[in-house]
């Protein structure tokens, strides 16, 4: 019995649930998310990580928007600290009247220490669009996180994708940079911002803007474990089209797992969603939704 318990499985992760209020070109409309990311740990080189999202939005007077992301990645960690996975993602959007589904599949490698880390991925993606011919997506990303101090940390993501088929070739970008203080007292805040480029049928660009903060409901009076958060977040999409959003979140740590709000621009300049298009689409587009 001892030998087993020495052996078995431990799990890290962090749930989030939250809502968002948001504004767009005259048109309001609210996400409500359930996300969660783990790691089931079977030995110290060895671990699956598991991440599910759900989000359904609704419109003023309009359809339902239903959004999910699975994703699932083996892991394998060297004793110098670097580590080597695959991930297979499959995230779908589905209206009244129309859906769609992307696979995404690649494999990931990094060096992680104590005050640095680094990261990059490479993959391919299909979706399910009925296409007049086959349409090929390649991804790659880089993701850098840097903690000078205990209480200070900075991060930054890219990714490209390159679009080809028949009928010519095209590319999307996505970019995010941010950085989170810890008070040290139950009190956390951070700040990111990012910008989303198509190059396919002429250009596009949308850049995003999010402040936000936590408590540890502890700190605050309340006798319940997690995480309150809340954020601002501002999109600029051009052409005199802005969209502002506000969202409330609640977030729990399992195991060993950081407290760290899911939902927003912050999500993707950890790093936390492969694929640019995928995560693009969550952090910026008007269902705003994979990244909760």
């Amino acid at each position: 019995m001892a030998s087993l318990a020495q052996t078995a499985p431990t799990i890290d992760g962090t749930v989030s649930v939250s809502t968002t209020a948001t504004q767009f070109d005259g048109s309001n409309f609210r996400l409500y998310a359930f996300n969660v990311v783990t790691d089931i740990n079977f030995s110290e080189k060895f671990s699956i990580g598991f991440d599910l999202d759900q989000g359904r939005q609704s419109f003023d007077n309009g359809p339902t928007l239903n959004m999910s992301r699975v994703q699932i990645e083996p892991t394998w960690t060297f004793e110098n600290d670097a580590y080597l996975g695959a991930y297979l993602q499959t995230a779908s959007t589905n209206f009244s009247f129309a859906s769609v589904t992307i696979d995404n599949v690649g494999i990931f490698g990094g060096y992680n220490q104590e005050r640095w880390s680094v990261e990059a991925y490479l993959g391919q993606s299909s979706t399910e669009f009925s296409l007049p011919d086959r349409l090929e997506v390649r991804n790659a990303g880089l993701t850098f996180v840097a903690s000078p101090t205990e209480k200070l940390e900075f991060f930054g993501h890219y990714a490209r994708a390159e679009i080809k088929n028949s009928g010519g070739a095209g590319d999307i970008t996505l970019s995010a940079i941010g950085t989170e203080y810890d008070f040290g007292n139950g009190i956390m805040s951070y700040a990111s911002a990012g910008t989303f480029e198509f190059n396919i049928a002429g250009d596009s660009k949308a850049t995003h803007m999010a402040i936000g903060g936590g408590a540890q409901l502890s700190e605050i009076g309340l006798e319940a474990p997690g995480m309150l958060t809340v954020e601002l977040a501002k999109t600029d999409y051009g052409f005199g089209v802005e969209q502002t959003q506000v969202t409330v979140g609640w977030v729990i740590g399992i195991g060993n797992g950081n407290v760290t709000p899911l939902n927003g621009i912050a999500r993707i300049a950890r790093g936390g969603i492969r694929g640019p298009f995928i995560g693009g689409i969550g952090a910026f587009g008007v269902a705003g939704g994979f990244a909760g």
